[in-house]
């Protein structure tokens, strides 16, 4: 039988059945948690409130609203932890909406199922936080690296319930370049300039880093060594994503032969 590596993105649980778009994400917000969709708001603008802002959340975060920003500085606090705190928030909402998506997944049957073909050798590389692969596909936890965390793993070191990755793409010197354009305008204060930069530098902490990611975790890579096949379900080849792709590839003693097949 070959080896086979599944790379599962959103799609695969979408298939599923299960409502995890981010913009699904945004309507448990609103309803349960309007006071964070608010201070996102504050953050990022008006346009949070729409459906269409939640499509590219990755993309988004990276980009505040400076306008809003100029607006907000003399009645909100918006410098010290204010990006911090709204990472935070945004952090206990997502895990409070995973908790309703594995409650469905512990109490119901996918509305479809894939015919996975599951070897003793293959694995699965998932960009997805839920346990459907587990619970749904009967896939030992083993044979599964979720790249951005999994809802109700605890962290090994403080056995409290592990952050999951849910951070902005932007890279840092665009971050900087929004942040001179906007500090320098005719209508911002000093004040304004104050909290333009130290929002710039809470979001450059918050940025995705893959590179550091994939050098954390080479053991999960060496897995990949003697894979025939690599099967891509439901997986978008964002550009922020694709450092795993090449890694998967780097890592394949016969790269040149490796059959892959996108769904």
């Amino acid at each position: 039988m070959k080896k086979r590596l599944y790379v599962l993105g959103n799609g695969f649980d979408l298939y599923n059945g299960l409502k995890t778009k981010y913009s699904d994400f945004h309507c448990f917000m609103k309803c349960h948690f309007p006071e964070t969709e608010k201070r996102i708001v504050d953050l990022y603008g008006e346009g949070v409130r729409e459906n269409d802002w939640w499509h590219q959340m990755e993309m988004n975060l990276g980009k505040p609203d400076y306008d809003s920003i100029n607006r907000q500085t003399h009645v909100l606090n918006l410098h010290d932890s204010f990006v911090n705190g709204v990472y935070n928030d945004i952090q206990t909402v997502f895990q409070n909406w995973l908790g309703g998506i594995d409650e469905m997944i512990n109490n119901s049957r996918p509305i479809k199922i894939l015919n996975l073909e599951i070897g003793p050798d293959t694995q699965f590389f998932s960009f997805n936080y839920t346990s459907t692969l587990e619970k749904w596909y009967g896939v030992e936890e083993k044979n599964i690296y979720h790249v951005h965390g999994k809802y109700g793993r605890d962290d090994s070191y403080t056995g409290s319930p592990m952050a999951l990755i849910l951070t902005h793409d932007a890279e840092e010197e665009q971050l900087r370049r929004m942040m001179r354009v906007a500090a320098y305008k005719d209508n911002v204060d000093d004040l304004t300039r104050v909290s333009i930069r130290s929002i710039m530098q809470q979001l450059v902490s918050h940025k995705k880093d893959v590179n550091n990611r994939i050098l954390q975790n080479e053991a999960v890579f060496d897995k990949y060594a003697d894979m025939d096949e690599v099967i891509c379900m439901g997986f978008s080849f964002n550009a922020i994503d694709m450092p795993y792709i090449n890694k998967i590839l780097q890592v394949n003693r016969d790269s040149y032969n490796l059959q892959w097949i996108v769904y």
